[in-house]
């Protein structure tokens, strides 16, 4: 059961990441089909697997009491997840005018998922 349960939580994740992608890209008034491209697509993906994968942040550890240690994973990897969408995007060499709009995605994909699971 709980092999199932990390399944969907890494699913409802990766879905909340790319929602989170196409609303900051109408909110910063991007146009949708310039910014849906494959490079852009690695942008947010990889760094966003390296950190799951890393962080195990896709199991949950509700049984914890305390609410730091079911937190802990996520503020981890949402520092990791900057730092490395950062150096993806120094190593991929993607546009300026474009960079904001992975930043703010991934600002805002990890008060989500704090918010998510607090509640």
């Amino acid at each position: 059961m709980k092999s199932v349960y990390s399944i969907l939580n890494f699913i409802f994740q990766f879905v909340l990441l790319i929602a989170i992608f196409f609303l900051s890209s109408l909110y910063l008034e991007y146009n949708v089909n310039k910014i849906l491209n494959f490079k852009s697509f690695l942008i947010l993906t990889l760094p966003w697997l390296v950190t799951v994968w890393l962080t195990h942040k896709h199991k949950p550890k509700f049984y914890q009491r305390r609410i730091k240690y079911v937190l802990a994973p996520f503020i981890k990897a949402f520092i990791f997840l900057f730092i490395f969408c950062f150096l993806v995007i120094i190593i991929i060499q993607y546009d300026k005018d474009n960079r904001n709009l992975f930043y703010i995605t991934v600002l805002t994909y990890a008060v989500m998922e704090i918010i998510i699971y607090t509640i």
